[in-house]
């Protein structure tokens, strides 16, 4: 036989031992001592080390029920309604006193020329 033809040894079975760093305490171990944590860190793990490997929360894995928010019927919003009515107050003639619409030039609200049937005249 010549060297092409010889079998290869095979590794398979074999532990292949190194050393690694804990990624969490920084300590020294063997690879076979370090496990895959959930945040993607190589941790230490097992008898004999730090033990930094914490397993994944189970309140990370539930999923909320969806709500079926959804009114059976709706009906959109009317338009705003304004209803303006003039009063004594509002009908003054001076400016910035009284309200667009109702405001009488030369009119004093109580003045001493207003009777009872003025004042129903005009608010009626």
């Amino acid at each position: 036989m010549t060297a092409r033809n010889k079998p290869s040894r095979s590794l398979k079975g074999v532990r292949r031992q190194y050393r690694a760093l804990c990624d969490r305490c920084g300590s020294k171990y063997y690879n076979w001592q370090l496990r895959d944590e959930w945040t993607g860190l190589m941790v230490c793990h097992g008898p004999s080390t730090n033990d930094c490997w914490e397993p994944r929360h189970p309140q990370d894995f539930l999923r909320p029920v969806k709500e079926n928010n959804k009114l059976p019927w709706t009906r959109p919003e009317p338009d705003d309604v304004f209803i303006v009515g003039c009063s004594i107050s509002s009908s003054s003639g001076y400016a910035d006193h009284g309200a667009a619409g109702c405001m009488k030039a030369g009119w004093e609200p109580g003045g001493p020329n207003m009777s009872y049937e003025d004042f129903a005249t005009i608010y009626g």
